[in-house]
C-alpha cells in the first residue's frame, strides 16, 4: 500500500470515542470539527490514490453547478467537488466516513460523499447523465448526505452495533481497528442492521436532493440554453484520454 493509501486508514478509521456529540438523531462519536478534519485528510489521501481528472473547463463547470446547489443547502459544511476517472478499476482502502458505504468498490453509481464536505464525482456519471437536471440531482444527493452527517452517523451506528453484538472472534486486539473491520464483515445480523440504516439515509437524501435541485432552478421540464452547454461539457469529458 502506498503512503497515500495508508493515510486513508489512519485518517478515516480512528474511533474518536472521546468526542461523543449528542444530536437530534442520537449520539455521534464525531464532532463537526473532527468530521471536517477527517474529511480533509481523507480527501487528500484519495487525491493521491485515485486517477483525478484535471481539466479547467470541467472543474469550472462543477464549481458553478455546485455553487448553485450550495446556495440552497445546509451552510454548516463547505462542499468541494473533485472529478476522478473511474473507467478503470483501482484498489482503494476502506473509507469509513463515506457514503455510499461501498464507495470505490465496483461500478460507480453515484458521487462519493465524504464526511465534512468533499465529494468525489466519477467521470462516468458525468458522461452518462441524461441531462443536466439528472446530474445536478446526483450532486445534490451527495450534498444532503454530508449536510445530514450520514457518513459519521453511519460510522457511529456501526461502532455501537459491533459493541452490542457477539464478542469479537479475531486474533486482533479487542477494540482495535482490525477487530472492528473483521466483526463488521463477518456478522450477518450487523450487516442487516446497517443496511436498514443505509436505506433510511438514501430516502432522506433523495427527498431533500429533489427539493434542492428544484429550488436551484434545474428542471427537466424546462429546458434552456444550459442544455447545449451541458452537451458540450459531456463531450469534453467523454473525449478525455
Amino acid at each position: 500500500m502506498n503512503s497515500a493509501g495508508a493515510g486513508l486508514w489512519i485518517a478515516a478509521l480512528i474511533l474518536p470515542l472521546g468526542a461523543q456529540e449528542p444530536t437530534a438523531t442520537g449520539v455521534n462519536f464525531y464532532s463537526v470539527d473532527r468530521e471536517v478534519q477527517i474529511g480533509r485528510e481523507t480527501a487528500a489521501g484519495l487525491e493521491g490514490t485515485l486517477r483525478m481528472v484535471r481539466a479547467h473547463e470541467l472543474d469550472a463547470y462543477l464549481a458553478r453547478l455546485g455553487a448553485d446547489l450550495a446556495a440552497h443547502a445546509d451552510r454548516q459544511f463547505r462542499y468541494r467537488f473533485l472529478l476522478y476517472d473511474d473507467r478503470r478499476p483501482i484498489a482503494v482502502p476502506t473509507v469509513v466516513l463515506a457514503m455510499p458505504a461501498n464507495a470505490f468498490r465496483g461500478q460507480a453509481r453515484e458521487p462519493v460523499a465524504i464526511g465534512g464536505g468533499p465529494i468525489f464525482v466519477p467521470l462516468s456519471l458525468l458522461t452518462g447523465a441524461s441531462d443536466e437536471p439528472a446530474f445536478a440531482l446526483q450532486l445534490a444527493h451527495a450534498m444532503v448526505h454530508i449536510a445530514l452527517r450520514h457518513p459519521s452517523r453511519q460510522a457511529t451506528r456501526e461502532q455501537l452495533a459491533i459493541l452490542g453484538h457477539a464478542p469479537l472472534t479475531t486474533e486482533a486486539r479487542p477494540g482495535s481497528i482490525e477487530a472492528i473491520m473483521v466483526a463488521a464483515s463477518e456478522n450477518p445480523a450487523l450487516q442487516l442492521s446497517l443496511a436498514a440504516l443505509t436505506r433510511q439515509f438514501e430516502v432522506e437524501a433523495n427527498t431533500q436532493a429533489a427539493a434542492m435541485v428544484a429550488a436551484a432552478g434545474y428542471s427537466a421540464a424546462e429546458p434552456s440554453a444550459a442544455t447545449g452547454q451541458f452537451a458540450e461539457i459531456k463531450a469534453l469529458a467523454a473525449a478525455l484520454p
